[in-house]
């Protein structure tokens, strides 16, 4: 079983974060009860794996358990995790069962670029500022 993931290492505090982790098998056999999972999420994060782990039936060689996860990057500090594929068949290849994911977390509030007026409106506001200047001093 190989793991590996597309989480985002950079995350903003209080934003939902949305990622997925699949787990291969490898090979050269099936994989009996193969599981995919994540331990060191903050509380409250969610995993949706197809198919269902542990698998009901042996996961065929070049076959992989994919999943949905998704969890709410906390206020401050950083994110380390594991993500750890397994089964209940022995594993030639064990070294790559489990990996790190770590994540910083941005705590600057995201900065939005406010609309401009392009040239034209620009030309247009000039315009109607200068009838109104106009008529206000006929009136006069």
């Amino acid at each position: 079983m190989q793991a590996s993931s597309s989480l985002p290492a950079n995350v903003t505090a209080g934003q939902a974060v949305a990622g997925s982790m699949t787990c291969l098998n490898a090979g050269p056999s099936a994989a009996d009860s193969a599981t995919c999972g994540i331990s060191g999420l903050p509380a409250g994060a969610t995993t949706s794996c197809t198919p269902a782990v542990p698998t009901a039936t042996p996961l065929t060689a070049s076959s992989a358990i994919s999943c949905d996860v998704s969890f709410v990057a906390p206020a401050m500090g950083s994110i380390t995790a594991t993500i750890t594929a397994g089964s209940a068949t022995a594993d030639p290849e064990s070294a790559n069962n489990a990996i790190p994911y770590e994540a910083s977390i941005n705590t600057q509030p995201m900065i939005k670029r406010v609309p401009a007026l392009n040239h034209w409106m620009i030309a247009t506001l000039s315009l109607i500022l200068g009838v109104t200047i106009l008529f206000g001093f006929r009136k006069k």
